[in-house]
């Protein structure tokens, strides 16, 4: 599974307002960081949120299928 480089860009633009973003490319993926934490991972250019058992309902209700 690969990452582009737009798909990467797109996702930095679109979360800048967050903080200090970066990512890290690893396994055909990439992880990415805010402020140094890691808060999702990128695979074949779908976006996932890591959550817990606190931002578990949030996700659930507020999430929608997305397609580009």
């Amino acid at each position: 599974m690969a990452v582009s480089q737009a798909f990467l860009d797109m996702i930095h633009e679109s979360l800048a307002p967050l903080g200090a973003l970066s990512a890290r490319r690893m396994f055909g993926g990439a992880s990415l960081y805010c402020d140094g934490i890691l808060f999702a991972l990128v695979d074949d250019d779908v976006l996932y949120l890591k959550a817990d058992a606190s931002s578990k309902a949030r996700f659930e209700r507020r999430t929608r299928p997305h397609s580009p």
